[in-house]
């Protein structure tokens, strides 16, 4: 059976972002694209971004600087439409997979009704954002500030990932909630 990934690409125009994906041994981002800072861009070997995806490290916020990261490990496929924003860290494991319209984050913005307009109130955060290794981010899914998933876990189509959860969960809803988790005796996905 072929490569699914490879039977992608031959589908696909693909456009690298700039000289430094170049040295990147296998990556591909789709055009168009927007990736802005790309000294705090970290892309693994053969990790796949699809079209119109946007990554974004926040550098400064209303005059204050910030020192974001966003860290993409190796044979990682995001898919059309992800948005990666981050003022701190949202870091992705290797061999995970983001569907299409994916959103990870690790800030909010303020919303006190007495402050003013809300771009002007500062950023909060309630820490990094991790996605463990073989993850799997379905179609829609969110990833909020403070979130850590753990290794091969799955997250639902348009669910929202308020709070952590340990390796091999399912997970889905919004919030998200823990429907199943991996039974490595049964090799099986059993209700939590």
């Amino acid at each position: 059976m072929p490569n699914p990934i490879r039977r992608i690409l031959t589908f696909m125009r693909w456009m690298p972002p700039y000289r430094f994906l170049r040295q990147r041994k296998g990556v591909r981002v789709g055009h168009p694209y927007t990736w802005e800072h790309l000294d705090r861009i970290q892309v693994g070997e053969r990790t796949i971004v699809r079209e119109h995806s946007w990554l974004c490290p926040i550098t400064e916020w209303n005059g204050a600087p910030l020192s974001p990261r966003i860290v993409i490990g190796r044979n990682v496929y995001i898919g059309r439409f992800c948005c990666i924003s981050a003022i701190e860290l949202v870091e992705i494991g290797d061999d995970c997979v983001l569907s299409e319209q994916v959103y990870l984050a690790d800030a909010v913005h303020e919303v006190d009704p007495r402050a003013g307009h809300i771009l002007t109130q500062p950023m909060a955060s309630k820490g990094a954002v991790r996605v463990g290794r073989g993850t799997f981010l379905g179609y829609g899914s969110r990833v909020l500030t403070g979130v850590t998933l753990g290794e091969h876990c799955v997250v639902g189509a348009n669910s929202v990932v308020n709070r952590s959860f340990p390796a091999y969960s399912m997970v889905a809803g919004a919030p998200a909630r823990l429907i199943k988790v991996f039974d490595h005796a049964t090799g099986q996905w059993v209700a939590a």
